[in-house]
């Protein structure tokens, strides 16, 4: 590996043009950073979380998603600004999420509901900054991908009225500037797109829960969502064109 490393940083690149400039090998390849560079498999089988996870943590701009099945069994978190998240498209790059809810032990989490005995609303994408409790999450996009919940609903209980314990695709708290992009949304338990109650990032009480401002989707198609495609009530400022 340090070989392959050495010889990109030494070996040079010009692009097809008049006035091109000439560059390393190591600093094109440098232009598209992929999951597939932290360890990314996308073969449906393996987990992806860490790998995707690790890619989010260390990159900003572009991080690309090749055509393929990236299974996921833990929550990935946008823990800073300045993401786009970018697929093959939305029939060819698939991120299945397999998480299962579990039974509470403790029925007094910090969810401003008090008896539910499920954990609190999860997603396959929460915000939550890493420079600390509170700081906005800026310039996050997802475009041409397929987010579906793919686990078995075996805890859900009607009996609920107030949705606790159930998952949503993006669970739009804490960020500005949000951004959805020709994606499809689909079969998770709760909501495509949500922003209308606490989850276990945001519960109530919490000094992170806050207005997300200008989100915006686009040419997106939210399907077979249990409780609803889009949720949202605490926004400033949204934007919905042409999404089913």
């Amino acid at each position: 590996a340090t070989a392959v490393s050495a010889g990109s940083r030494l070996s040079g690149f010009r692009q097809t043009g008049t006035d091109a400039t000439a560059r390393t090998v190591d600093a094109k390849l440098k232009d598209t950073v992929s999951v597939k560079d932290f360890g990314a498999v996308g073969d449906g089988v393996a987990d992806d979380a860490a790998a995707i996870q690790a890619a989010i943590t260390a990159t900003t701009g572009t991080l690309y998603f090749p055509r393929g099945t990236y299974r996921v069994n833990t929550r990935l978190l946008i823990n800073h600004s300045n993401i786009n998240l970018v697929g093959d498209g939305i029939d060819a790059t698939n991120i299945y999420y397999y998480y299962e809810q579990i039974k509470r032990t403790n029925a007094t989490a910090n969810d401003g509901l008090g008896t539910p005995a499920f954990e609190q609303s999860q997603s396959l994408f929460g915000f939550k900054n890493s420079a600390g409790v509170g700081t906005v999450i800026e310039n996050v996009g997802f475009s041409h991908m397929t987010l579906e919940y793919k686990a078995t609903w075996s805890i859900y209980d009607p009996a609920y009225s107030h949705d606790a314990g159930e998952i949503s695709g993006i669970h739009a708290f804490n960020v500005d500037n949000l951004s959805l992009y020709s994606i499809k949304i689909k079969k998770f338990n709760a909501c495509g797109l949500r922003n209308s109650w606490f989850d276990d990032l945001n519960y109530s009480g919490s000094p992170n829960v806050r207005y997300t401002t200008n989100l915006t989707a686009r040419n997106c198609e939210f399907t077979e969502n249990h409780f609803a495609g889009i949720h949202l009530i605490f926004v400033d400022g949204a934007v919905i064109e042409n999404c089913d």
